[in-house]
């Protein structure tokens, strides 16, 4: 969890990992999800690894235990996120009434596995940038099913990899915790430390750290007033409607043509000053820093996801996102 307070005037930032507090918070955190596959069989998955309840997969390992066509196996969507699948007989698998062969399954349970290694799982404070690395993992997915898969296929695989973020999205509250939201900012999420345990550790980490450092005697007995109970922001996009227009748009440009590629990320710079602005306390130099951090980040990520498709594409594949 990450969190900025503010203690007579200083801005600081206190990250501690969840882990640490699991049971001791309101709300037990969630679980990485496999994908938000809710309806299926009325189970929902857990990790991205097979729940012991999803007979859809879990009786495939047995021969015979699932119905059974032509040399096919049926199974529920998540055969492609599924850490626990085998198809040690390598036969095809209908999923949603849509065939796929045993290596094309394979490819693409590598192809999510790589690209969900490096976006933003269950497990995260999501800020802008992260809806941005979400649209261009869902780009990378549909770039490859549009080369590699047939128009079933690809909607099935879309689908999955769109739930799979829809759930990272809907279960961040669940694990966050918030307070409050204070309307109209982006940045507005509040955690109370007066309800909750794990900030009222991390404030109390902080005051123990400056009161053992070489700061100042005055910033050492502001930081030592400051209450437990106090209130902080949290570091997370409150604004819905931005970050939804952000994974929206990065979802679908081209980024190997450099004029689509410039508009976006022009626009994104425009999206993100005010609330850079907003972050940083009206801090210009900060704010254009963070902006040129966060498309650094997408070239970077971008890469990583050219990687990935690459390595599982049949044949040459030149990847547009």
């Amino acid at each position: 969890m990450s969190i900025v307070t503010d203690a007579g005037g200083y801005r600081e930032r206190v990250s501690q990992d969840v882990r640490n507090f699991q049971g001791k918070n309101k709300k037990e955190p969630l679980k990485r999800p496999g994908k938000a596959l809710e309806g299926l069989q009325g189970k929902k998955l857990e990790g991205r690894s097979l729940s012991g309840e999803n007979l859809a997969i879990e009786k495939n390992q047995t021969e015979g235990s699932q119905p059974s066509q032509d040399n096919h196996i049926f199974v529920s969507e998540s055969v492609f996120t599924s850490k626990s699948y085998s198809n040690a007989a390598s036969r095809d698998v209908v999923v949603d009434g849509v065939n796929f062969s045993a290596e094309k399954v394979e490819d693409i349970r590598g192809l999510l596995e790589d690209l969900f290694s490096i976006a933003p799982d269950e497990k995260s404070a999501l800020v802008y940038a992260d809806y941005a690395k979400m649209g261009l993992a869902e780009n990378a997915v549909r770039s490859y099913a549009e080369k590699n898969l047939t128009g079933e296929q690809a909607e099935v695989v879309n689908r999955v990899v769109s739930q799979y973020f829809d759930q990272v999205i809907a279960s961040e509250d669940e694990w966050l915790q918030p307070s409050y939201t204070v309307e109209n900012q982006y940045y507005g999420k509040r955690i109370s430390g007066a309800d909750n345990e794990l900030l009222r550790k991390a404030l109390q980490a902080m005051k123990d750290m400056v009161a053992k450092s070489n700061v100042p005697e005055q910033t050492k007995r502001v930081f030592e007033a400051v209450s437990l109970d106090s209130s902080s922001m949290l570091m997370s996009a409150s604004n819905k409607e931005l970050a939804g227009n952000i994974r929206s748009k990065f979802s679908t440009v081209n980024w190997n043509d450099d004029k689509e590629r410039n508009a976006l990320l022009e626009q994104y710079k425009d999206w993100m000053r005010p609330a850079y602005l907003e972050l940083y306390a009206g801090s210009s130099k900060f704010t254009e820093s963070k902006i040129s951090e966060d498309l650094d980040l997408f070239s970077a990520y971008f890469e990583q996801a050219n990687k990935a498709v690459e390595k599982v594409a049949r044949g040459h594949i030149n990847f547009q996102v």
